[in-house]
Order: structure tokens, then sequence, then C-alpha cells
């Protein structure tokens, strides 16, 4: 068995991608469901991005080929935490309860071009909040969506849960997709590997059918063994908040080097109260953004603010209209322009910078009329 570990350990040390982390979870505290997720990243910089219902928008465009970019109205209003862009977030929550997080995945391979409209990896999961409501309409999506493959080869996997209880992990490896939703995950939480992976691992820990215990590390098995650990050791009766338990597992499953934290944002979305909680870096008070008292209707601009802001408590007054000078702030943390091929990583960034503009607001059409 020893030798068993050693050599998980080796492989996983061989392969640096993985070093790039991220945590998601499912918690359905006393019938309260939250969902957990945190971001290891190397910057803590980022925007908290209002997004409208009512907005017509076609996919990020591709010059290099035709991909058969999908378009769309939005039926949801959403607020999500983006690294890079206008409408291509890392996380998020709609208006109807739809909460999502991405995590990198080294090993995905998304399928090749067929009928089906196309998004960019990056934009899938706003194209889920802008349109449905449950996880099982995120996984029926597949029958008119697909995902365009990145020309660096990126690619990552996706954790969504809903106010009616249901969670689910959606992989695509080998060029298929692969799902696991709440009857098919005895352990809900995903991190930087594939599902049915850890899964494996996880058997031969103390709690999961084997003998070792669970590990300390940064390494996803032992992020996703100490997660599962977690979940599985919270009582409600003696964790009166799902907030504050959601809290406590995120801070188990940090990715720490010595005493610094490389655990960037810690978010909670609190589904049934329309509620989400963040911290970022080391920060010990959580702030929250109530989404019931935000106006999601797009005849009013697309509202931003820097995740990093100084101001303490309720979020939801600190936003100020979108323009192109922030997205163009966000866009650039994307790309660094190539010295070999400087046009081409110029157009492709000016291409995400303009892009807000081509959304439109169906109320301003029936207003013009």
């Amino acid at each position: 068995m020893k030798k068993t570990l050693i050599v998980l350990h080796v492989l996983y040390f061989l392969n640096p991608t993985l070093c790039l982390s991220c945590t998601s979870f499912y918690l359905d505290h006393r019938t309260h469901p939250v969902q957990g997720a945190n971001l290891d990243w190397h910057d803590g910089d980022g925007f908290i991005v209002v997004n409208k219902r009512g907005v017509h928008k076609q996919a990020v465009s591709d010059p290099r080929k035709d991909l058969n970019p999908a378009a769309w109205t939005s039926k949801y209003g959403s607020v999500t935490f983006n690294v890079y862009g206008c409408d291509l977030p890392w996380g998020g929550m709609n208006e109807a309860g739809l909460a999502c997080s991405t995590m990198l995945l080294d090993e995905t391979k998304y399928s090749e071009p067929d009928s089906r409209p196309s998004v960019f990896m990056l934009q899938y999961l706003q194209y889920q909040l802008d349109n449905n409501t449950e996880v099982d309409d995120v996984l029926a999506s597949d029958r008119q969506l697909r995902i365009r493959p990145t020309s660096s080869g990126m690619g990552a996997h996706y954790f969504f849960s809903d106010r009616k209880g249901n969670c689910a992990l959606v992989e695509f490896l080998e060029g298929k997709r692969f799902t696991y939703s709440s009857a098919s995950m005895p352990v809900k939480t995903a991190v930087n590997d594939n599902y049915e992976r850890c899964l494996r691992i996880a058997k031969k820990y103390h709690g999961f059918g084997g003998t070792f215990a669970v590990p300390e590390g940064n390494l996803p098995y032992m992020r996703f063994l100490r997660t599962a650990d977690m979940l599985k050791r919270i009582n409600p009766m003696q964790q009166h908040s799902n907030v504050d338990a959601a809290f406590a597992v995120l801070e188990s499953a940090a990715y720490k080097h010595h005493r610094t934290t490389h655990t960037q944002w810690r978010i909670v979305f609190d589904i049934n109260a329309g509620r989400i909680w963040y911290r970022t870096g080391n920060q010990a008070v959580a702030r929250h953004i109530d989404m019931n008292s935000i106006d999601f209707a797009c005849t009013s601009p697309i509202k931003v603010r820097r995740i990093k802001s100084p101001s303490d408590g309720e979020e939801t007054i600190g936003f100020e209209d979108f323009n192109e000078a922030t997205n163009r702030t966000m866009v650039q943390k994307l790309f660094r322009i190539n010295p070999f091929r400087p046009n081409l990583t110029a157009k492709r960034l000016e291409r995400l910078v303009k892009y807000p503009e081509t959304f439109k607001c169906s109320l301003m059409d029936s207003l013009d009329k």
C-alpha cells in the first residue's frame, strides 16, 4: 500500500497543471443547500459582475474558422465572479438559484465540431446562468450546445447546484461528456482531477473503505479527500449555520504553503436565500451580496466592482456601471502579447474587449417600438 501511495504522489507531481487548484462542493444543510468553491490561483484580483436578463447575445467568435457560435437572449439575471472579461465567469449564481463554479482539468478533451452551436469554454457557465433554473436543464442543454475547444488545449469541468436540492459535475474526456448528478455522485465534491479517479483513490483511505488517514497537502486527491471527510463530519445540530459550515469546509480544502495561502477566493452560494458570501485572501470577515435587492432589468447598464474593493458588509451598493476600460483590465489578465505573433494576440484581445458592445437589450427594442 505504501508503494501505491508513492506512485500516486509521483504521478501528480509529474503533471504541473494540476497545481492550478480549485475545489467545489455541495452541502444540503438542514434542507438549506449551499455550494462552496475555492479559487486557488497566483493572482487574487478579479471582478464581480451583475449580468442582466433580456439581453441578446451571440457567443464569442473565433476568427480561425466558422464554428457556428450560439445565440440566445438571457432569461435570468446573475451575479458572477470573473477572472477574465465580461461574460467569461469562473463561477456565479442566477436569480433562479442555479449556482456554478469551474475547475481546470488538464485532461479535458471536448467533442469535435458538429452541427450544434458552440460557446467558448469560459462562456459555458454564463450560457447556463442566462438560460436555466435547474441542474436537469443544464444537463439537457448538451443536445443543442457544445463547448468549443481552445487553441491552447486548456479545459475545465463544471459544478452545478439548484434550489431543488440537485447538484451535478460535468466533465469532457476523450471527446465525450461525462456527468455525475445527485444519484450517481456519492461524494458531492470535485477538484482538478477527473471524478472517477478521485473515487478510486478515496477507497484507500479511512472512512471511504481503506485504512490510510485522510492526508494533508495540496494535491487534488488530498483536497478531494479532506473536503469529502469534512462534509461527512458536519453535524447540522451542532453547526447551526449552513454558510459557516461551508466556509469551514473551504478552509479545510484551502491550498496552503507553510503559513501562506494560495486560495484567493472562498465563495459560498446560499441558494435558497439568494445570497452570495465571499472572502478574499486571508480576509477573516465574509462579505455578502443580496441578489434580491438587485435590479436585473437590461434597461440599466451591466454593473461591476473589483473583488478586492476595501468596503465591508453589504456589497450590493458598491457596483459601478460597466465600461470598456474595465473589461480591458479584465481581458488583459488572460492575454499576454506574444512576441512571435503580436498582431494575432492583439486582435484576439481587442475582440474580447469589444465583445460586450454586441449585446442588445430586448426591453429597449420594445420601448423603441
